[in-house]
């Protein structure tokens, strides 16, 4: 029987904390959870961080399942534990953010760990539009759009990720990855040639915990508090990172309410979540009172914003899987995404696609979201589509929990 040790470091408040929200760490709390669900067939433990806040109800819930608790100052305690209790599995969601650099597990124990994705990497070369995220004083009309750093500054960049994607290679060659698409399986077999690709499956991201919104008053009083109205308002998500690009979204949907089209509401908004410094995005809009800027939000406000808005706008430029179109999708609500990475691979036919880089095509599929006849379209594919997708992540989730417990390869 397999004798699991899970660990927790990744998905400890202090992390979240950072950014509110985090896809990798709400995917470890979902493994976690099936896990302690099949707890009686295995002696699982779970180690933790005691330095950095830590989730005391989680903490109980492992205790209730007789899961053995392990306060820890650092990985390298881990060796410990394996010789201790016999531990013949470890299990890490999000082994990146640890610092496991200095260990090397006996060959025994295996070394299951996820890696959602190559962004370091990918988004080495960075985005002529970062600056403007990282100096309110420069204008859109300021940035070369063809210029991106140093083909030397980039090479560096590169080798410094591998460096540290490589650490975790060196704990074991008794290990398997996951990741959680087509994409992310070949980045990491182009990137590191010398992982065996028997050693990598591909598993979907598992659905999010989180409960459909059906309260029609609490719904219209949150829209109502915003100053925005059902269906008049197009939505975007995790503004301060610049990776997610909303900036060039904002400037798009600008660009519309500029040419003044007459099928598209005058009380139309576009809502953009996440934003940290809100002059990164006023400072370069025409239409300044068309825009509702937000920090994060509660998790029901923006289950609501998701269910009531025309359209989600998720103009990323990189992604692992992408959490956010399918959070949309649930309500029926239509989405316009970047073909970057893995997103056009998730969800399919089911949204419209641009090239992210490109203003001028992004404003094109915002255009075309306002055609009652592609939105039938739309709304049909999601209808068909969206259920094997979650029938896939259920799936998917079944089958990692049975690899992690021993059960299956």
């Amino acid at each position: 029987m397999e004798k699991v040790l899970i660990d927790l470091t990744n998905t400890q408040l202090y992390y979240h904390n950072k950014v509110n929200f985090h896809g990798g760490g709400e995917y470890g709390l979902k493994i976690l959870k099936k896990l302690i669900k099949n707890s009686e067939k295995t002696g699982m433990g779970v180690f933790f961080n005691i330095g950095y806040q830590m989730d005391m109800q989680l903490i109980e819930e492992c205790k209730r399942a007789n899961i053995n608790i392990h306060p820890c100052r650092g990985i390298e305690s881990i060796l410990t534990l394996i010789r201790k209790y016999n531990y013949t599995t470890i299990y890490s969601n999000l082994p990146i953010q640890s610092n496991w650099r200095n260990i090397r597990l006996p060959e025994n124990v295996r070394f299951i760990f996820t890696i959602h994705g190559l962004r370091g990497i990918e988004t080495a070369a960075g985005d002529t539009f970062k600056v403007l995220y990282d100096n309110e004083e420069t204008a859109v009309s300021d940035v070369n759009y063809g210029e991106m750093i140093n083909d030397g500054e980039k090479q560096e960049k590169v080798e410094q990720c591998k460096r540290e994607y490589r650490s975790l290679l060196h704990i074991t060659d008794n290990r398997i990855i996951i990741t959680h698409s087509v994409h992310s399986k070949y980045s990491i077999l182009f990137h590191f040639p010398e992982i065996n690709r028997n050693e990598i499956r591909m598993l979907y991201a598992p659905l999010k915990e989180t409960e459909m919104i059906n309260n029609e008053i609490e719904e219209m009083k949150t829209l109502t508090h915003m100053n925005l109205r059902s269906g008049a308002y197009g939505l975007m998500v995790s503004a301060g990172i610049w990776r997610k690009n909303c900036l060039r979204g904002a400037l798009a949907y600008d660009m519309l309410y500029d040419q003044d089209f007459d099928f598209i509401p005058k009380d139309f908004k576009t809502v953009i979540l996440g934003v940290k410094n809100k002059n990164t995005y006023l400072n370069r809009l025409k239409h300044k009172e068309r825009f509702v800027l937000c920090d994060y939000v509660e998790e029901e406000v923006l289950e609501i914003l998701y269910k009531h808005a025309q359209l989600f706008l998720y103009p990323s430029l990189n992604e692992g899987f992408g959490y956010p179109p399918l959070e949309a999708m649930k309500y029926g609500t239509l989405c316009a995404c970047s073909v970057n990475c893995s997103i056009s691979e998730i969800c399919r036919d089911t949204v419209w696609y641009f090239n992210p880089y490109s203003i001028e095509e992004i404003g094109n599929r915002l255009l075309q979201s306002f055609d009652k006849e592609l939105r039938i379209e739309k709304k049909e594919r999601i209808e068909k589509v969206l259920p094997v997708i979650f029938n896939r992540q259920k799936e998917d989730l079944e089958k990692q929990v049975k690899m992690i417990l021993g059960e299956s390869d």
